[in-house]
């Protein structure tokens, strides 16, 4: 299992709902974050990830490529977003930049809150079944 890594979502309510119905499986950084395996949080929407690719590519590839997976509307809103927020690092379209695949997953502890009944009882009956059998739980 890989590390923890900090990659900050800015909320944006259009995005964040297609992040939580796993429709925004991509997203971009000047620099690389993590690596396959890893995990990290979109803390204001209580989501957990895991990096499953990360490559390079320019900014124009990655606008073609990828505006869907990021949750852009097209290739033209991905260059703009990036130039707000990197105004520094500027919209030249060869520039570098890194995608960060990803996968996201509730916690399991989320779920357990959600429906408490069936999954407590269910891990209550697993647990209970591991210690009568002498197994580590």
């Amino acid at each position: 299992m890989g590390r923890r890594v900090h990659i900050r979502f800015t909320p944006d309510d259009a995005r964040d709902r297609a992040l939580l119905r796993g429709e925004v499986t991509a997203t971009v950084r000047p620099a690389p974050m993590g690596e396959v395996g890893d995990d990290f949080s979109v803390y204001h929407l209580g989501l957990q990830c895991r990096i499953t690719r990360v490559s390079s590519m320019t900014l124009k590839d990655l606008a073609d490529g990828y505006w869907k997976q990021m949750g852009y509307a097209s290739p033209a809103a991905v260059l703009r977003h990036w130039a707000e927020l990197h105004p520094r690092l500027g919209g030249h379209l060869q520039r570098t930049v890194w995608v960060h695949e990803f996968v996201s997953f509730v916690p399991r502890k989320v779920l357990i809150a959600a429906q408490p009944s069936t999954l407590l009882r269910e891990s209550a009956c697993l647990v209970e079944k591991e210690v009568r059998h002498g197994q580590a739980v």
